[in-house]
């Protein structure tokens, strides 16, 4: 593993919370040569959502459709989440099936009236 660490810019860390080199020894906390940058919160975001959008995704609920890009007309089934990490459980037509898809991000928008 240590091998491979190295290879990747990684370190190995153990169950206890120590470190190891590839001389075999462990450390409390990481040596200088073990140290690196501090890994980035994925789920702290700086993506902004337009308001409108928000808005939008606010207003539906259960059972209301909307139309995306790739899948088609759906309805949805179920919501979790708030604000960005809203999620919907939509129903596709057209054989797409069931899709989860986190709506700040997807490509939905209003389902077209005819």
């Amino acid at each position: 593993m240590i091998t491979i660490a190295n290879r990747i810019g990684a370190r190995v860390q153990g169950d206890e919370g120590e470190y190891y080199d590839n001389t075999n020894n462990s450390y409390t906390e990481p040596p200088e040569h073990l140290r690196m940058e501090p890994v980035v919160n994925i789920y702290e975001s700086d993506i902004k959502i337009p308001d409108e959008q928000l808005k939008f995704i606010g207003s539906l609920g259960v059972e209301d459709e909307i139309q995306h890009d790739k899948f088609g007309t759906g309805k949805i089934l179920e919501i979790t989440g708030r604000g960005n990490d809203t999620e919907f459980i939509v129903k596709f037509m057209d054989g797409i099936g069931t899709k989860r898809v986190l709506a700040c991000f997807a490509p939905i928008r209003p389902c077209k009236q005819d």
